[in-house]
């Protein structure tokens, strides 16, 4: 079995996410995959909703999918997110299991500067997300390791999702209808007392 390792603030989590998640398993690549939301990440900046309120909407975005689970381990720990801990902990706990660890397309340049890379690489292969923005060039080293999905990309951010809402801007076409409800209803990334319904 083969489950995909996605990791991220899902700050919201989106459409875009969705769409990865549905054309990982409906494509083979991936038998199951396991979303970790973050505490921390440690190239980011501090998440703008709280952790119950993405792990809510995680929850609300994948629904029953029994295909997809929403692992909360790096949550629990606390502290910066790094993805060798979790790497460790997973395949230590289920080492029947190959899992592989899916990466954006951004993340190429800087997989280096990641915290003991080398024995991420040793432990798990990187499955490639392109972001639809210019041709990839996956550096040598990782070569043997990258499995680039091919004719997918995401063009969505949450990073982009969250201003638009600061803004006022509607975004009801970039989210699980669910997760734009749980925002609207709970006030996120807004000044305002409620964002655009439509």
């Amino acid at each position: 079995m083969v489950v995909g390792i996605y990791g991220g603030a899902f700050d919201p989590v989106h459409n875009g996410h969705l769409a990865l998640v549905n054309e990982l398993l409906s494509s083979g690549v991936c038998s199951r995959i396991k979303l970790i939301p973050a505490a921390h990440s440690p190239l980011k900046n501090k998440a703008s909703a709280s952790q119950d309120d993405r792990l809510n909407m995680l929850k609300l975005a994948v629904d029953s999918n029994s295909f997809v689970e929403i692992d909360e381990l790096e949550i629990n720990r606390s502290g910066v997110s790094w993805t060798i801990e979790t790497i460790r902990t997973l395949t230590e706990n289920s080492p029947q299991i190959t899992f592989k660890l899916i990466i954006g397309q951004d993340n190429l340049d800087s997989f280096d500067k990641w915290k003991n890379y080398e024995e991420i690489l040793d432990m798990v292969d990187l499955i490639v997300i392109p972001r639809g923005d210019g041709d990839m060039v996956v550096p040598e080293y990782l070569s043997d390791k990258c499995q680039v999905l091919e004719g997918f990309s995401m063009p969505q951010s949450s990073s982009k999702i969250r201003k638009a809402i600061s803004c006022g801007a509607v975004v009801k076409d970039d989210l699980p209808a669910s997760v734009f409800a749980y925002i609207r209803e709970n006030n996120l990334y807004s000044t305002a007392e409620q964002i655009p319904g439509d």
